[in-house]
């Protein structure tokens, strides 16, 4: 099922292509992506209804009707009306539903993945509040019923500058979000060490360029001016991880969003994501995430929470 308020492929950069320093504790910030964003709401569940879900992007959802009650990375959390959730991709999410007085729980909700300089997932570098409250609850449910609003708003007879004013307005909002979840949040102690992350963005985008091709250790190295030993150490140190084992994690990554976001059928996200075949896929993901790839899309439909 298509969510409501899809957009992708959207590079705006917040900043211009020089360097600025110390926005995100001293890392250097050349500029940010929202890569995906999707907004939709409603009702549905029953009253007491309780269901578990990891899915591959960020969720910020708010509670219009009713009550959540949240439980992620051992953290839980009562979300009245007026207040949101906010929890990051990939984290097993328990969410149960109750009226608490109500006739129905009505909610809605944005998933959404933003980058940093070319690859660096935003909420990896922050801790992130399990519940958001108070004025700026308020703003975040205004900015996600209008964009609820612009997917479901008609185009007029002037056609095509409506929809490109439509389109800005869209990111514009796509933006304030990602801003407003920076705001409630806290850098990482973490992300200090990643001061090596501005010189190996070319690296970052070689990657996520060619995650249909090939990619070898030797050829990053080459994107990267380094000695393949040189290489390796500077990508560990500020990435925590081996460079084929980045490109491993992004690849599954990527697959996730695929195949919660879309009908492709398994064998097209294996050919367009750098597996052999449908085989070797459904094993290396099975192998990453506990499940083939198939019961992973059926327990993480996007379009409801």
């Amino acid at each position: 099922m298509p969510m409501a308020g899809t957009m992708k492929n959207m590079p705006v950069s917040l900043t211009d292509e020089s360097d600025r320093g110390d926005l995100l504790t001293g890392s250097i910030v050349r500029y940010v992506e929202v890569d995906e964003i999707a907004a939709s709401g409603g009702q549905g569940f029953r009253d007491g209804y309780v269901h578990r879900k990891t899915v591959p992007y960020a969720i910020l959802a708010n509670v219009v009707t009713g009550r959540y009650s949240i439980e992620c990375d051992g953290d839980s959390a009562q979300i009245e009306p007026g207040e949101l959730f906010l929890v990051p991709p990939n984290r097993p999410l328990t969410i149960g539903h109750s009226f608490a007085g109500a006739p129905s729980m009505e909610s809605q909700w944005v998933h959404f993945r933003a980058t940093l300089n070319g690859g660096i997932d935003i909420t990896s570098l922050l801790d992130m509040p399990l519940r958001v409250a108070g004025p700026v609850a308020a703003e975040m449910g205004a900015v996600i019923a209008q964009l609820r609003d612009l997917d479901g708003s008609q185009t007029d007879k002037r056609g095509l500058s409506v929809a490109m004013a439509r389109s800005l307005h869209a990111r514009s909002l796509a933006y304030r979000i990602i801003a407003l979840v920076c705001d409630v949040s806290h850098p990482r102690q973490d992300a200090l060490a990643h001061a090596g992350w501005s010189r190996l963005t070319p690296v970052l985008d070689y990657i996520r360029g060619r995650l249909s091709d090939t990619i070898c250790v030797d050829d990053l190295a080459q994107v990267a001016c380094m000695s393949v030993s040189h290489f390796h150490a500077e990508f560990k140190s500020a990435f925590g991880e081996a460079p084929m084992d980045y490109v491993r994690r992004v690849r599954i990554e990527a697959t996730c969003r695929r195949l919660v976001a879309s009908t492709d059928s398994v064998g097209e996200i294996a050919a367009t994501h750098g597996f052999a075949s449908p085989y070797h896929f459904s094993r290396v993901f099975k192998a990453a995430s506990g499940q083939p790839p198939s019961q992973y899309r059926k327990a993480n439909r996007p379009d409801r929470l």
